[in-house]
């Protein structure tokens, strides 16, 4: 009985990869989405004026340093 339960579960993580890779090949966007998609151009606009400090940027927008350090990196 195990082993026919494990060939089972074999067959079923085969078909989830294949699947996830047809969506991959389709262009279809895995993944948790990023929170503050809409509010890129905006954070990357108070982050190149100048006229805001970090600080600003992060309490107005709601992200972590980390994530609009990542951000700012990721645009370079």
């Amino acid at each position: 009985m195990h082993g026919l339960s494990q060939f089972e579960r074999d067959l079923i993580a085969d078909r989830t990869k294949e699947g996830l890779s047809s969506a991959k090949s389709r262009g279809a966007k895995l993944g948790r989405p990023q929170k503050f998609n809409d509010k890129k151009e905006t954070i990357l606009q108070m982050y190149n004026s100048n006229d805001y400090s970090i600080n600003d940027i992060i309490n107005t927008t709601g992200i972590s340093k980390t994530t609009l350090y990542r951000l700012v990196n990721a645009t370079k």
